[in-house]
C-alpha cells in the first residue's frame, strides 16, 4: 500500500480527482473510503466505467 503523504503518487492522484470533481481532498477521501467500506460490508454498488451509478 502506498503511503498517503504529500507528493506521493497516491496523494497526487487523489488531489487530481478532487480538483476534477470540485471537492476538497478531505471530501474526496471521505467519499472514497465510504464507498470502499460499504463494499466491504457487502453493499455492492454497480458503477459505469465513468464512475456514475446507472440510472
Amino acid at each position: 500500500m502506498q503511503p498517503l503523504v504529500p507528493g506521493s503518487g497516491l496523494m497526487q492522484r487523489l488531489e487530481r480527482v478532487a480538483d476534477q470533481n470540485h471537492l476538497s481532498v478531505r471530501a474526496a477521501l471521505d467519499q472514497l473510503l465510504t464507498f470502499a467500506l460499504d463494499q466491504a460490508a457487502g453493499d455492492l454498488v454497480v458503477l459505469h466505467s465513468n464512475g456514475q451509478q446507472p440510472e
